[in-house]
């Protein structure tokens, strides 16, 4: 069985109680105010990582309304945008057809100049024919159903240069 030796108990119960008191009066403060500074610095970051945690969601709130805004101020722009192009193509359009009525005008008058022209010139021509058949009756002395029927002829043939040019 065990055998208790009190003398050696009592020195080891002397010897525990010094070196807790040894302990206690050199190493118990200093480790306990490290243990109290160790935990005021992890309440410290855990307060900082809440401020920082706080300060993020205001900057991502933040990020989400510029960037909403962003976009309305895009689509904004796009339409307007779109708007000033239509303006432009209505315009480009409306100085289009006043630029085609203009060549339109301008060429219907160069045809009706050169139309005038030509009946001016056929008119000198068909002056210069007649007189010319004149000349050719007078000298040849011919008979009236011959004059009648070369007469005839000229005026038809005028009639029909006159509806040539006319179209």
């Amino acid at each position: 069985m065990i055998e208790i030796n009190l003398g050696i108990l009592i020195a080891q119960i002397v010897t525990f109680s010094a070196a807790l008191f040894v302990i206690w009066k050199i190493a118990w403060g200093p480790l306990t105010q490290m243990m109290r500074q160790r935990e005021e610095n992890i309440r410290r970051d855990i307060e900082k990582a809440k401020d920082e945690r706080v300060a993020a969601e205001d900057l991502k709130k933040s990020y989400e309304e510029h960037l909403a805004q962003t976009q309305v101020e895009a689509q904004r722009i796009f339409t307007q945008a779109a708007q000033e192009g239509q303006h432009e193509r209505e315009k480009i359009m409306a100085d289009a057809r006043v630029e085609s009525e203009k060549l339109v005008a301008a060429t219907r008058r160069e045809l009706q100049e050169e139309k005038n022209r030509l009946v001016k010139e056929l008119r000198s021509d068909v002056t210069d024919l007649a007189v010319k058949i004149s000349e050719k009756l007078i000298q040849k002395s011919i008979d009236k159903s011959v004059q009648d029927r070369v007469f005839n002829e000229m005026v038809k043939d005028l009639g029909a240069s006159s509806k040539e040019s006319s179209q």
